[in-house]
C-alpha cells in the first residue's frame, strides 16, 4: 500500500459524502490509449500527392512483395508528413444536454457549498440544499429538452445512414468506441495497434487449427476431403442465364443507398 496515496476532497460533487481520491505513484504504468487515426478533412493533398510520387527504384522492383512494402511506406510516410493525426488520449464523455443554465445552477450550488463549509450555520445548509435541489431540478430538465430535440431530428427526409447514426448515438454503440485501445495477454499489456491484430490473428489460428477438432469430427473431415467435386459451370442453371435489362432496372429500383454494390 505504499505506492497508493489516499486523500478526501473537499468538495461533495452532489454525493452524500466526501469522495475519497486515490493516486498511485507507480513509474512502469501503462495508460490505455486509443489508437489516433487520420484527420483527412485538414490534410494538404498537394503536398500528399508531390510526396506521395512513386520513385523510379520503386516501380522497377521486381520482387512483388517488396514492391508492396515499398509503396505501403511510401504512401505511408507522406500520410505522416501532411495528414494530421487525432491524439491517442482517451477524451471525457461528452455532454450534449449541459448548456448555459446548467454552468449557472453548478455555480450557484458551489458557491453556496463554500460558504456552508466556511460557516457550517442552519441558514447556510439549508441554502446549500436549496442551490443544490434547483441544479438537479436544472439539469434533468435540460436532459430531457436535449433528448426529445435530438429525437425530433430524425425525420422522414434523412437518408438510412443518418438514421442508423442517430439510433447507435442513442444506443451508446457509435463508431467512436469499436476499436480496441490495449490487450491484455500472458499479463503483458499490449496497446499498439499491430501488435494487437497479430496477437488476436494468431489466436484466432490456434483456435480453429485442426488441434482443438474433436477426433471423431477429423476422421470425418479427412474421409470427406478425399472426394473430389465437380466444379465444371453448366449453361443450364438459372444463375448463368443472362438477365434482361428489365431485370437490371428492377433490381437497381429496389438497391438501397446502404447497398454493398450499386451500378
Amino acid at each position: 500500500m505504499g505506492r497508493w496515496n489516499f486523500s478526501v476532497d473537499e468538495d461533495l460533487h452532489n454525493s452524500d459524502h466526501f469522495p475519497i481520491i486515490l493516486s498511485h505513484s507507480f513509474t512502469d504504468l501503462t495508460i490505455p490509449r486509443q489508437p489516433s487515426r487520420f484527420i483527412f478533412g485538414i490534410a494538404n493533398w498537394q503536398v500528399f500527392k508531390d510526396l506521395s510520387e512513386l520513385a523510379p527504384d520503386i516501380v522497377n522492383i521486381r520482387d512483388i512483395d517488396a514492391a508492396v512494402v515499398a509503396v505501403v511506406n511510401c504512401i505511408l510516410s507522406s500520410a505522416e508528413a501532411t495528414i494530421p493525426k487525432s491524439s491517442e488520449k482517451l477524451g471525457k464523455l461528452s455532454k450534449p444536454w449541459w448548456n448555459e443554465r446548467c454552468s449557472e445552477a453548478h455555480k450557484a450550488q458551489k458557491k453556496a457549498w463554500n460558504r456552508f463549509r466556511r460557516y457550517p450555520t442552519t441558514i447556510n445548509f439549508i441554502v446549500f440544499k436549496y442551490a443544490k435541489a434547483v441544479a438537479r431540478r436544472v439539469r434533468r430538465q435540460s436532459q430531457r429538452e436535449s433528448f426529445r430535440n435530438y429525437v425530433q431530428s430524425i425525420q422522414r427526409n434523412i437518408t438510412s445512414k443518418e438514421l442508423w447514426h442517430k439510433v447507435r448515438k442513442i444506443l451508446g454503440t457509435s463508431a467512436m468506441e469499436k476499436s480496441l485501445s490495449v490487450l491484455n495477454y500472458n499479463g503483458q499489456i499490449i496497446s499498439r495497434t499491430e501488435d494487437i491484430a497479430n496477437i488476436l490473428g494468431r489466436t484466432f489460428a490456434e483456435v480453429s487449427s485442426n488441434e482443438f477438432y474433436p477426433q471423431d469430427f477429423i476422421v470425418f473431415k479427412r474421409r470427406e476431403e478425399k472426394f473430389k467435386f465437380d466444379f465444371e459451370p453448366s449453361s443450364t442453371e438459372k444463375y448463368n442465364i443472362e438477365f434482361t435489362m428489365h431485370e437490371l432496372k428492377d433490381a437497381l429500383n429496389k438497391s438501397h443507398p446502404t447497398s454493398p454494390v450499386i451500378l
